[in-house]
């Protein structure tokens, strides 16, 4: 027999990881700007990048009012920054602020695959990786400019360092910045404070002074690192913490404690999570059989986060990606659960079964829209209304605009509720005088007599209301 070449055997040892590496590229590039179409938290961070990239500022336009660091949008810096690096640099589109987007799913997918690889080998590493790439939620949620992707990004870099063998104090450093990243990029990490709080008392009650002052050292580096970063988030500014409460206790107009679990249960029945029990079993699973291989900070920062994402999801909307980071901690695990509950071929088969289904639901452009609306009526504005003083509320409309002093943008939510700053206050009575562009349902477009105009599909031009002066 002909011995192989050691070039061609290096090839097909990597050949699995190249060739899912190439799927994942795929998914990402492919419809890069229109798949998922723009939608309007994606929107909101790109109308503040737009700003960055044209010079004006780490600002949200609100009716005429440049509101710097604004604190309802959540995310920070390392989203904004680079989007508007890109937007410079490729052109103020869509497509050109996801590039960064793209960046970070390669390096999320990456530091997953090595995390599993040194945890459970490189096979389970193998079908971790799979089980990621083929996530329609993983792909669609990270080429949008959004915060959970990029949050887990740094989440899992943590994860990763915090398996080295020498806990070094600078490795502490580390693991402290990448937690803190991963805060600064989405607040709603800031779940990893009570957590790493709570290893840490774990730590001391233990007497293990080596893990205490390492998680002491890690604890504050997280810290600074936020501080540094709250100044983008807008933690120093009046009413970031009423924003918090929000979120969290569901006050003001929030939605209310586990909205979801106690007002729509049903909907707990839907595909997707029926797919999240699944995959929450199997990772439990995965996750009882490898926890001798970790130690118990890791293993405890690992359980409690997987079940405060996923009760921070019951408190909320029910948004899917809310509960994203659960899903993606959990697919670490689900390798092993499936070959601990399973003869070794039954677990191969299942294994493949569940990525070909999940493959087959994003290849087919499933979990998300590709809806033309936002673009279409903002090619209607340009063309139809361009010396018109109007207000945009739709942030996906908006962001497909050119920049014009005649049009004003008032995210929705700020209209109408009290989340504004003061100056924004003072213009409200003026800019509800102006014909203002919405998103309504088919039954409400149909239902309006008159005094509106359609743009594109849901999205109408109302005119001011008849008793303000120029009023129809």
């Amino acid at each position: 027999m002909v011995p192989m070449h050691p070039r061609f055997r290096l090839i097909l040892h990597w050949l699995p990881e190249a060739l899912l590496g190439c799927l994942l590229g795929y998914f990402t590039l492919r419809s890069l700007g229109t798949f998922p179409a723009a939608w309007a938290d994606d929107s909101l961070f790109m109308i503040v990048a737009k700003m960055v990239a044209l010079g004006r500022g780490y600002v949200l336009p609100i009716i005429g009012y440049d509101w710097p660091h604004p604190f309802i949008l959540a995310v920070g810096p390392t989203i904004i920054l680079p989007s508007a690096l890109a937007m410079k640099l490729f052109g103020l589109t869509v497509a050109a602020a996801r590039i960064p987007m793209v960046l970070y799913l390669f390096i999320a997918t990456g530091c997953s695959y090595l995390y599993v690889r040194h945890l459970a080998g490189i096979f389970a590493a193998r079908w971790s990786l799979a089980l990621i790439v083929t996530l329609s939620a993983f792909v669609n949620t990270g080429k949008a400019v959004m915060g959970e992707i990029p949050g887990y990004a740094f989440l899992i870099l943590g994860l990763l360092l915090l398996r080295f063998e020498k806990k070094s104090l600078w490795i502490a450093v580390a693991i402290g910045i990448a937690f803190g990243l991963a805060l600064v990029t989405k607040i709603t990490y800031g779940l990893l404070l009570p957590v790493l709080g709570l290893v840490w008392i774990i730590a001391f009650i233990r007497k293990d002074w080596r893990e205490f002052r390492f998680l002491t050292v890690a604890l504050i580096a997280l810290v600074l690192t936020c501080l540094i970063g709250a100044y983008w988030l807008g933690v120093y500014t009046r009413g970031f913490f009423v924003e918090i409460y929000w979120y969290v206790l569901g006050g003001g107009d929030g939605p209310g404690i586990f909205n979801i679990l106690l007002k729509h249960p049903v909907d707990l029945l839907r595909l997707p999570y029926v797919h999240f029990l699944l995959i929450a079993f199997l990772g439990f699973v995965g996750w009882m059989g490898l926890r001798k291989r970790m130690s118990i900070t890791e293993s405890i920062i690992i359980f409690s986060l997987v079940i405060l994402f996923a009760l921070y999801f019951l408190n909320g909307s029910g948004w899917y990606r809310h509960l994203l980071p659960s899903t993606l901690i959990l697919f670490l695990f689900v390798p092993t659960g499936m070959h601990r509950l399973l003869p070794k071929s039954a677990a191969l088969i299942a294994l493949l079964l569940i990525i070909l289904a999940q493959g087959w639901w994003q290849i087919t452009y499933r979990g998300s829209n590709d809806s033309p609306e936002a673009v279409e009526a903002a090619k209607v504005i340009v063309t139809q209304y361009a010396d018109t003083s109007l207000v945009v509320l739709p942030a996906e409309v908006f962001v497909h605009l050119p920049d014009n002093p005649h049009w004003l943008f008032l995210s929705a939510e700020m209209e109408l509720s009290g989340r504004r700053p003061a100056e924004v206050e003072q213009r409200m009575s003026a800019a509800r005088c102006l014909p203002t562009v919405r998103r309504v349902s088919n039954e409400e477009r149909d239902q309006a007599a008159s005094g509106f105009h359609i743009l594109f599909g849901r999205y109408v031009l109302f005119d001011p209301p008849a008793d303000c002066p120029h009023g129809a």
